[in-house]
């Protein structure tokens, strides 16, 4: 698989906040300390060479805690989710695939901050 469709950075954060918009209120009220940032470069993780895939792209990532984990009313820092913006150009073939992966990815790693683990939203097509 050899693709790289690339758009400027203000198309794919237009691409970003739309998926964002997709978000139930009921959910988007609960965002509360979360940043959504977008990276511009690859992102490609070296596994351990036990690993049956010994280096995959990383499209997006969530740090921080997710929130069904929280205690009560401490303060923490803010969580963070990024999107690789060049990682996910590399998989896509046309902008419509660009569209799909972008909202798949941003709902993915917003999935983990409600506490999803990898396994149920894989089962949930994220």
């Amino acid at each position: 698989m050899s693709y790289m469709f690339s758009v400027d950075s203000k198309r794919f954060e237009e691409m970003v906040l739309a998926a964002i918009e997709e978000v139930p209120e009921k959910f988007k009220d609960k965002f509360e300390n979360l940043g959504i940032i977008i990276n511009e470069t690859d992102m490609t993780r070296k596994l351990a060479k036990t690993e049956k895939n010994p280096s995959r792209i990383t499209l997006g990532l969530y740090e921080g805690s997710p929130l069904p984990l929280r205690p009560g009313s401490i303060k923490h820092f803010p969580d963070k989710i990024t999107i690789f913006k060049r990682s996910i150009e590399s998989i896509c073939s046309d902008e419509k695939m660009l569209k799909k992966t972008v909202r798949r990815v941003v709902l993915h790693e917003i999935g983990h901050y409600f506490g999803l683990s990898e396994k149920k939203l894989r089962d949930l097509g994220y």
